[in-house]
C-alpha cells in the first residue's frame, strides 16, 4: 500500500494553510460577484 507522501507527490498536492493538502482543479479568470444576502445555510434534522 502506498503512503500519503506518495500520493501527495504523485498528485502534485499543495499543503493547505489550515491543514491537509489540495490541488486546484479549476481557476476562473472571470471575477464573480456574489451578493452575500443570497447565500444561506440550511440545517435539516
Amino acid at each position: 500500500m502506498k503512503d500519503a507522501n506518495y500520493w501527495i507527490e504523485h498528485l502534485s498536492l499543495i499543503q493547505h494553510p489550515e491543514g491537509g493538502y489540495y490541488n486546484e482543479t479549476i481557476l476562473s479568470r472571470d471575477l464573480t460577484l456574489i451578493n452575500k444576502n443570497s447565500l444561506s445555510l440550511r440545517i435539516f434534522e
